[in-house]
């Protein structure tokens, strides 16, 4: 694909396409980052500095 880049650039309409295809793939990251951000018990500053002064440790993070 790499390969291509020089031909691609002079096709307005294969760039839009990858334009787009880039634009979902990172839209699609952050919604799931956003969505496990949700889901994280230590999100807030107060349960997240309770469990990290009693544990000793930093709190855990989500699994991909």
């Amino acid at each position: 694909m790499f390969a291509e880049f020089p031909q691609i650039l002079h096709n307005k309409e294969a760039v839009d396409d990858l334009y787009q295809q880039v634009k979902a793939e990172i839209e699609s990251g952050l919604h799931y980052l956003l969505q496990k951000r949700k889901e994280d018990p230590y999100e807030s500053f107060i349960p997240r500095i309770i469990f990290e002064n009693t544990w000793g440790h930093s709190a855990p993070t989500f699994k991909p």
